[in-house]
């Protein structure tokens, strides 16, 4: 069985759309880059994508196919409605808001003081006081599971510091 060519169809976007559309994909971006891991950078790149596409959709059901404020609108309250069950997503999975919370405040201090260097849970408490109310197992924990996810690796103790049972990491 053959088929045939689908056919193609062109679309345009009016001014008023397109410097909107422009706008949120720069606000996304910069979002994307102030959160303290890399978690929501490749979904933020992708909804401004998703909600263009959204907005074609629409235009190509109505005004022969140009995309105009009106779709734009509906196509980004789409894609905010994607962005905020990603979160929810995320906070689920990673064992919700508290626990997310004291994981970003911890990615923060690493970012902030140990950036290429080795660190324990001890060192990041010592460095932050918010941490330091924490216990010492609960901040081990995290740590963990920032590095079976990939975001710290797990070193050898630096020299000098061989006799040190608690565990080493970098990011």
């Amino acid at each position: 069985m053959e088929r045939e060519d689908l056919p193609e169809t062109a679309c345009s976007i009016d001014a008023e759309a397109l410097q909107t559309w422009k706008k949120y994909r720069s606000t996304l971006r910069d979002m994307a880059r102030k959160f303290p891991h890399k978690d929501f950078r490749g979904s933020y790149n992708r909804l401004t994508e998703m909600a263009l596409r959204m907005a074609i959709l629409m235009a190509s059901l109505e005004n022969n196919n140009k995309i105009t404020i009106k779709h734009w609108a509906r196509a980004q309250e789409l894609a905010e409605l994607l962005r905020k069950n990603l979160h929810r997503l995320y906070d689920q999975v990673n064992g919700g808001e508290a626990k997310n919370s004291l994981e970003l405040e911890i990615m923060k201090v690493i970012k902030e003081h140990f950036d290429r260097k080795q660190f324990t849970a001890r060192n990041l408490q010592d460095a932050n006081s918010k941490l330091k109310k924490e216990q010492i197992g609960t901040v081990n924990k995290i740590l963990k599971d920032l590095q079976v996810g990939g975001r710290l690796t797990s070193t050898p103790p630096p020299e000098g510091q061989e006799t040190s049972k608690s565990p080493w990491y970098r990011r």
